[in-house]
């Protein structure tokens, strides 16, 4: 059966940062009071004009400042996480339980500093820090209980948080937002009950979707409460604002985000590198680089329906489309997808071979079943047109009978309800590393993201029995194996890997971004 909360993600996919809603209140509104030097300081909107010594060409050797299109500072909870700009404002700005390790992808600690699981794997127990916020106040294990609580009150309308469904009363919350499997034990200790073990709870709760704020959230007009342990926000100004840490972070000491929609801040050197601008938006005289995504861009295929219910037919799509010149086409400065980890070994381009979809499409009985390639319409934009009419125009060519069909965005929902789609526009967003996310809730029979009614028992068993494995490279060995599983039984049409383009100002070198989108700041190198 097709499942509604998986919605979420082909939206944001689809739109990254065009979203409507309005940003949460964290910071505060224009006012006439200047920035507080009280101790701890207080945050609101400076009245003056960013000061000339910021943004003066000499670029302070330790601050990088960072040209943005535009930014709005949101409550973690409600982040997209295809969104560069929105997840490393947010990255910066808060952190969760654990994190991703830049450099080596394991699992450490952040808010918390170590963990631990019951023997039956059940019961895990988090013990926080000595952390605070920027208002000075400690973070505690009944804000972090909160910030959960904020996910699971979203539903579906969150990306991550319907993946942590095994968490006792996830699904369904109190009338007051308690999740009864989420206790906070005292002021250092966090307790979540699951109702079946799951060895990647600490990886899910990496996503910056859980970073925490305060168990009671300010009134408008207070700080930005920021939880981030390396950074706290010292200035803020209507265009941008400034956080400093209290030791270098490689070689950065600050950082300022500043809106430049058209990035000349950066031609001029006033900022060091710009991030959330597409390629074809920077200008050929500014160099670019590209840091992986963990968003992927795929079809989904409703196995439910023929001809997708037959394997050899799968494969005679997946065979029938030249990836490509698609990715080159449609997805600039993006790789083709060979996986839905961080390694695979997938096909990728080297998929293509229409002399093989031809004869595939010819053997069959339900080669000539027609089916529908469905695409969403977004307001001022045809790539989602022309991208399914290249698909069709591909599938036609080996035999296939495909039809390309739109779709208004806002009806996504309700088509995934319906469960009539063919070969479907799909993907996955950005956010942390999970084969939980990426793997269990898109291709197990009962998975949160399963629209494509994709079911093999054989898959099913192997995917609890890898939530079950305690050794992490076991597990992951395990979740690998998952991986090619899926890929071997052609469950989508792969198309790109995306990446996210970085430009670069005349004084830095290279800075990265971390798999999920976030800022790597340890890995800035300046030229001299």
């Amino acid at each position: 059966m097709l499942t509604r909360v998986a919605s979420v993600v082909v939206l944001v996919v689809l739109l990254g940062a065009c979203s409507g809603d309005e940003p949460a209140d964290l910071l505060a509104p224009t006012t006439s009071t200047a920035t507080s030097t009280s101790e701890p300081p207080s945050l609101a909107f400076a009245d003056d004009e960013i000061p000339d010594s910021t943004l003066a060409v000499e670029l302070e050797p330790r601050t990088l400042a960072i040209s943005v299109p535009t930014f709005a500072f949101r409550s973690p909870a409600e982040v997209d996480e295809s969104d560069p700009v929105e997840v490393f404002v947010t990255d910066l700005l808060t952190d969760g339980l654990t994190q991703r390790d830049a450099q080596t992808g394991e699992i450490v600690p952040a808010l918390a500093d170590v963990w631990s699981a019951s023997p039956d794997r059940r019961t895990w127990t988090f013990s926080l820090g000595a952390n605070r916020f920027s208002d000075g106040a400690p973070v505690t294990a009944a804000d972090a209980e909160a910030s959960l609580e904020r996910v699971a009150a979203l539903g579906g309308d969150s990306i991550t948080g319907p993946h942590l469904g095994s968490i006792d009363g996830w699904t369904e919350p109190a009338a007051d937002g308690d999740v009864r499997g989420i206790r906070a034990i005292d002021e250092r200790t966090l307790e979540i009950e699951l109702t079946t073990p799951l060895e990647d709870l600490p990886a899910l709760l990496a996503s910056v979707a859980f970073g925490v704020l305060p168990e009671v959230t300010p009134e408008q007009g207070a700080l930005p409460l920021s939880s981030s342990m390396t950074l706290t926000p010292t200035a803020l100004w209507e265009d941008g604002f400034r956080l400093e840490a209290a030791e270098p972070l490689g070689l950065v000491n600050a950082v300022e985000v500043l809106m430049d929609p058209e990035l000349t801040m950066l031609e001029v050197g006033e900022t060091g590198v710009a991030i959330g601008f597409e390629a074809d938006e920077v200008p050929e005289s500014i160099k670019t680089s590209a840091s992986p995504s963990t968003a992927r861009v795929f079809f989904a295929m409703n196995h439910a329906a023929a001809p997708f219910d037959d394997p050899n037919l799968r494969a005679a799509v997946v065979a029938a489309i030249d990836t490509r010149s698609v990715v080159d086409e449609f997805f600039p400065m993006s790789g083709p997808m060979t996986s839905f980890l961080t390694r695979g070994d997938g096909c990728g381009f080297d998929c293509f071979d229409p002399a093989l979809a031809e004869r595939l499409v010819a053997d069959s009985p339900a080669g000539q079943t027609p089916f529908s390639v469905d695409y969403f319409v977004v307001d001022g934009d045809d790539r989602e047109q022309r991208l399914a009419e290249t698909i069709v125009s591909q599938l036609r060519t080996v035999g296939f009978v495909a039809t390309a069909r739109a779709h208004p965005i806002e009806d996504y929902g309700r088509q995934i309800d319906a469960g009539n789609m063919g070969l479907f526009r799909f993907g996955t967003a950005g956010g942390a590393i999970s084969p939980e996310r990426t793997l269990a809730g898109a291709f197990g029979s009962d998975g949160v993201d399963n629209v494509s009614a994709f079911s093999d028992p054989l898959l099913d068993s192997a995917i609890g029995d890898a939530r079950s494995i305690i050794d992490d490279r076991a597990r992951l060995g395990a979740w690998e194996n998952i991986d090619t599983t899926v890929l071997d039984a052609d469950a989508v049409l792969s198309i790109a890997e995306l990446r996210t383009p970085i430009a670069f100002g005349d004084r830095v070198e290279f800075v990265g971004l971390e798999p999920d989108g976030s800022l790597d700041l340890a890995s800035i190198s300046w030229l001299e």
